[in-house]
């Protein structure tokens, strides 16, 4: 009886449980997929792109073209835009299991990224050896966790009326151009 109250209360009160694409044409649903996209394509592109830098400035301390202090400098600047681009992708209005999965997925991503720049901090101040047995770690599993945004990515557009060969010739977040 109470659940049936309550699932009463919700639709009198205008529950937020409306899709809302369902008034939208199927161009408007498609432009609005198109602008979600790139935002949350460009915003794993970029924390991509730090990992990418990360390793440069690493094998730059080797052959002394920086310091310790430089990785720590650029790990915390890393650090600060990453949650920049976690809100970005967080903001990014989407309804539905298939695009909230992306959103997630990316979101996700960039996290593991930032933890990667602040263990990297964490170890230059510490030198404990579990942060960089962290650092290894959400590395190896980068790969992967690339492949589900790519994934869920894939069938987010599909979902809002995209072809294969319109989702092909989109920037991918593994392309090494910018975006």
């Amino acid at each position: 009886m109470l659940g049936a109250i309550l699932a009463l209360s919700l639709c009198a009160c205008g529950g937020d449980t409306t899709d809302p694409t369902a008034n939208m044409t199927p161009e408007e649903i498609k432009a609005t997929a198109d602008a979600n996209d790139l935002e949350i394509a460009r915003s794993v592109w970029s924390a991509k792109q730090y990992v990418t830098r990360f390793e440069e400035e690493i094998q730059a301390m080797g052959t002394g073209g920086n310091s310790l202090s430089d990785v720590y400098e650029y790990a915390g600047d890393a650090e600060d835009f990453l949650l920049e681009l976690s809100s970005r992708v967080d903001a990014v209005e989407m309804s539905g299991d298939i695009a909230e999965t992306y959103r997630d997925n990316a979101s996700g991503y960039i996290a593991t990224v930032g933890v990667i720049s602040m263990d990297i901090q964490d170890f230059i101040d510490t030198s404990d050896q579990g942060k960089l047995s962290s650092i290894k770690q959400n590395l190896s599993i980068l790969p992967e966790a690339e492949n589900m945004v790519n994934e869920s990515r894939t069938a987010y557009l599909k979902d809002a009326g995209f072809t294969d060969e319109e989702i092909a010739s989109r920037p991918q977040v593994d392309d090494n151009s910018e975006q």
